[in-house]
């Protein structure tokens, strides 16, 4: 019994687990982007284009991340 329970604490994640994980966290990392450039279109501070590019490529990077994240999650299911 003790064995039983120690060895099922120590599991890894299932695959499940951390495909929901690495998810929320992107979509937290994306809210995160989202919010500063709203800041920034908002403010006095004008960004130059190349700022404002960045953060679009960036924004857009996370983005394709949660839709490989979902068809992962969603083809393993």
């Amino acid at each position: 019994m003790h064995r039983q329970l120690t060895d099922s604490l120590f599991e890894e994640p299932s695959l499940r687990v951390r495909l929901e994980e690495d998810l929320y966290l992107q979509v937290d990392k994306l809210v995160a982007l989202v919010a500063v450039q709203t800041a920034l279109d908002n403010g006095d501070y004008q960004p130059n284009p190349a700022i404002r590019n960045h953060y679009s490529l960036v924004i857009e990077e996370h983005a394709l991340a949660i839709r490989e994240l979902l068809r992962q999650l969603f083809s393993n299911s």
